[in-house]
């Protein structure tokens, strides 16, 4: 989304396909100002979050609403006419941007602790840990399913013809390479993480992943309240107050919006699995 010139990032803009409405989130993070020669680098200062945050100004999209917790919100709302962009920061000179579509990082409160090592099997075996520990008691849990350049790697993976230092890339097709093995069978024991956090994306793996995570997720919860949807409805009128029939309950979204005709709302009744043969068989 963000290329770096040589005095300040350009923001690509955020385009949108009329069939795809998209919730997006940049997070910026671990700011570096690297022009200071490169044993000086150092975070970000007020003036340079600044001019980066102007530059972001130009998002399509942007959300400028002030929220105090993004993960209160919820999606359909955000994306019932198009696409919604909201921007992160850990900066915390952004009191004169609140209202702008720039949020500090309490508004998006996450479990989020990347396991810093190289090593595929320690990054494996901690992420999958935190999982199982954390992921049923904080808002939202992040999997970082990344692993992290060591200084020899950092120095050499460039100029190393042995294969012995590895590039970003190269490690994050070790980490990717078994997200869905490692990863789903967590799923299935009911520890869901909420955001899958991986390098170098090149393919659907981690989408696919995730509409498991969604699904199975959505099923769990199926199960333990013993309803489901037993009927649909559609309804139309001259305004948005009309009401579902007896025992449906209206999604309030108007289907006909933007066309000039009669309101028109998709209803639903659900009703209780007592049976539960009858539950196992629908799901």
């Amino acid at each position: 989304m963000v290329i770096c010139s040589d005095d300040y990032p350009k923001v690509l803009f955020i385009q949108q396909s009329p069939l795809h409405k998209e919730l997006i989130i940049l997070k910026l993070s671990h700011s570096l100002n690297t022009d200071v020669g490169n044993n000086s680098y150092r975070e970000l200062n007020e003036s340079e979050w600044d001019n980066l945050f102007n530059e972001m100004m130009k998002l399509n999209y942007l959300v400028s609403e002030d929220f105090d917790d993004i993960t209160k919100l919820e999606i359909n709302k955000l994306i019932t006419n198009s696409s919604s962009v909201f921007i992160v920061t850990e900066s915390n000179s952004i009191e004169k941007w609140k209202g702008k579509g720039i949020y500090s990082a309490s508004s998006l409160p996450i479990y989020d602790e990347y396991s810093n090592t190289d090593t595929l099997g320690t990054m494996v075996d901690d992420q999958i840990k935190k999982l199982q520990s954390h992921a049923s008691m904080n808002p939202l849990f992040l999997l970082s399913w990344t692993l992290t350049q060591s200084s020899k790697d950092a120095a050499l993976c460039i100029v190393d013809i042995t294969g012995i230092s590895s590039s970003i890339i190269t490690l994050a097709q070790r980490a990717n390479r078994v997200l869905s093995e490692k990863i789903y069978p967590e799923i299935a024991k009911k520890n869901y993480p909420n955001i899958i956090y991986i390098d170098n994306v090149i393919d659907d793996q981690a989408t696919v992943l995730s509409m498991a995570n969604n699904i199975t997720k959505y099923m769990d919860e199926v199960k333990s309240r013993q309803v489901v949807i037993d009927a649909i409805d559609i309804i139309y009128g001259g305004n948005p107050d009309i009401q579902p029939p007896a025992g449906f309950k209206k999604l309030p979204h108007d289907l006909n919006k933007g066309t000039g005709g009669k309101y028109i709302y998709l209803c639903y009744k659900e009703v209780n699995i007592t049976n539960s043969s009858t539950l196992e068989w629908l799901c």
